[in-house]
């Protein structure tokens, strides 16, 4: 049976996902270990327990689950049935992490930023609600490469790929 082709794309873009996702939050732990103290989030991580101990838990997780998404490529692109089982694994982690980490920003961030910024009239106001769309917003548009992934890793052409690989 030939390979399918998207088979071919998930394990690159997995791969590239992998890459951008590594850096990326490489900068993040950066950008949080360096956070000036006047910065607004600064202070609610402060004061926020709950918050501050689901980023300290979310960070090394998603470390670990880029790792997973960079071998799911691999596999993926060696034709293993293992890096279909990885993709889907990667996936369901994506979806319940996406899900949790926008309602979490949302209760722990998004609502005290808005609260402080709708205390003042001024560039902060609008600055925190364009934060909170741009965020929500960005939390649906990171859910979409999961749901791809899911669905392709699941149409029969895939599933029937990967039994007769092994």
């Amino acid at each position: 049976m030939e390979r399918p082709t998207s088979i071919v794309v998930f394990g690159v873009v997995n791969l590239i996902f992998a890459v951008l996702g590594f850096f990326g939050t490489i900068g993040s732990v950066m950008i949080l270990l360096g956070m000036n103290v006047t910065n607004p989030v600064y202070g609610i991580m402060q004061d926020s327990a709950a918050y501050r101990i689901f980023m300290y838990v979310s960070v090394p997780l998603g470390m670990l689950f880029i790792g997973v998404l960079g071998l799911a490529g691999a596999g993926l692109l060696m034709s293993k049935p293992w890096g279909r089982t990885a993709t889907i694994v990667y996936a369901g982690y994506a979806l319940v992490m996406g899900l949790l980490g926008g309602l979490v920003n949302a209760v722990f961030l998004v609502g005290p930023l808005i609260e402080q910024a709708s205390n003042s009239a001024g560039p902060e106001a609008i600055g925190a609600a364009g934060g909170a769309v741009g965020g929500m917003f960005g939390t649906c548009i990171g859910l979409i490469y999961p749901v791809l992934q899911l669905i392709f890793m699941y149409r029969k052409n895939v599933v029937e790929f990967f039994a007769q690989a092994k």
